[in-house]
């Protein structure tokens, strides 16, 4: 893809693993980036976008890089790093995996 003038790291701001990362709130993120359409018409920047880094159930330190966002401003940037520091969820071991883990072991 082109490259965008404005790309920027996304770092967690705290540790453990990683809960969420909602597929529609980041399309969102993108789409005000210019990377979508909000109606017909509207044209599609190729150069911006984001690349997320991690997956659920990773374990993230904090400082760790979880994406790059690609803007074409710095206020753009700056705009879609917050976000998408917000729309990432971390925490501890999920109920799903200590309840597997007790019917696997006992």
């Amino acid at each position: 893809r082109p490259a965008a003038p404005s790309p920027r790291m996304v770092l967690a701001t705290a540790g453990g693993r990683v809960r969420a990362v909602p597929a529609r709130r980041i399309g969102q993120i993108v789409g005000r980036l210019g990377a979508g359409r909000m109606r017909k018409g509207d044209d599609v920047d190729p150069a911006v976008g984001i690349d997320i880094a991690i997956e659920v159930g990773d374990d993230v330190e904090p400082g760790q890089r979880i994406a790059v966002v690609h803007a074409r401003s710095e206020d753009d940037a700056s705009a879609a790093v917050d976000a998408v520091s917000d729309a990432v969820e971390f925490g501890d071991a999920s109920a799903r995996e200590v309840i597997m883990s007790r019917v696997l072991l006992g």
